[in-house]
Parts: C-alpha cells; sequence; structure tokens
C-alpha cells in the first residue's frame, strides 16, 4: 500500500460514526479499490468526501466504479460528495443513477462540478422518480445543463409522494 491508502486505512477503520473521509491526492485505480473495500467493511461510515478542486487528481472511471459499488449496498452512508470529479468520465450518470435507485440510507449527494451533460441529467432524473430518501442533490452549479434539464430535474423532485422527504435540489 502507498502511504495515502495506509492513511486512509489508519482513518477509514476508526469506529467514529459521524468520520468523514477527504481525499487529499489523486486515487490511482488500485487505491481506489482498497478504499472501496474499507468503505464497505466500515459498519458505521456516514460521510464520504472525494471533493476535488484539481482535474488531474479527479478520479478516473474505474476506480470511481469501485467507490460506487462500495457505495450502493452501504447501509449507514448519509452523505456523498465527488464534486469536481471530472475525469469519471461518461459512466458517473449511470453510477448515480445506481446509487439513488438502491441504495437506502443517501440524504445529500454533491455532484457539482463534474463534466454532467443534459442526457446525464436525464439518466439521474429517472433514477430520482424510484429514490425516497435523498433531500438534497448538488447537480445544477459548473455542470453544462440547459434550462430545461433542470426544470424536468426540478420537476421530478416536486413530484415525490406525501411519504416521502422534500427533494432540494440545486
Amino acid at each position: 500500500m502507498t502511504s495515502i491508502s495506509s492513511n486512509l486505512y489508519k482513518d477509514i477503520s476508526k469506529s467514529n460514526s459521524s468520520w468523514m473521509l477527504k481525499k487529499q491526492e489523486a486515487l490511482s485505480d488500485r487505491e481506489a479499490l482498497s478504499l472501496a473495500k474499507l468503505i464497505k467493511a466500515n459498519t458505521k461510515l456516514r460521510e464520504v468526501s472525494l471533493t476535488c478542486f484539481e482535474e488531474e487528481r479527479s478520479l478516473k472511471e474505474v476506480g470511481a466504479g469501485y467507490i460506487f459499488n462500495s457505495l450502493i449496498p452501504h447501509k449507514t452512508i448519509k452523505f456523498v460528495d465527488l464534486s469536481g470529479n471530472k475525469r469519471i468520465g461518461d459512466q458517473l450518470s449511470s453510477m448515480v443513477a445506481q446509487l439513488l435507485v438502491y441504495n437506502r440510507s443517501l440524504l445529500y449527494l454533491d455532484i457539482k462540478d463534474c463534466g454532467l451533460k443534459n442526457s446525464d441529467a436525464m439518466i439521474i432524473g429517472k433514477a430520482l422518480e424510484k429514490n425516497k430518501t435523498l433531500t438534497k442533490l448538488l447537480i445544477f452549479m459548473r455542470n453544462e445543463l440547459s434550462t430545461v434539464a433542470k426544470n424536468k430535474l426540478i420537476y421530478i423532485s416536486s413530484q415525490r409522494s406525501k411519504n416521502s422527504p422534500q427533494l432540494n435540489i440545486s
């Protein structure tokens, strides 16, 4: 394991339920796989922040796939921040859609500045129709979404059943 993985292992293995992971450097696909295994093993983890401010440090598609596959079945994750990860690629919307459809604990998702396009918004919108737990989705800022795509997401959020919490999209 490299030093970043060693530090991640020390931090993510803690039993503190309010612990938040913050990515400081680029993760290789191999490190992302290690991280995904640690996320899956930590049954008290509530927050994962993999915010990226420099494109060259962004998660790549394979590594992001490992991370998403660990988050989808997770029962305690409430907060996920992937903002700024522009190199994940065309599969990001599919990964987000699976997370929204199958994860029943997620309340907050930040995917702003991830290079999303109108077609991505439509994929995510269809998943939002099935999601009953998410209360906050940050998607509009610094993504290439038209007014029509934004309005469609807002409309979907307004159509939630009365038994579901209100979804705030911005």
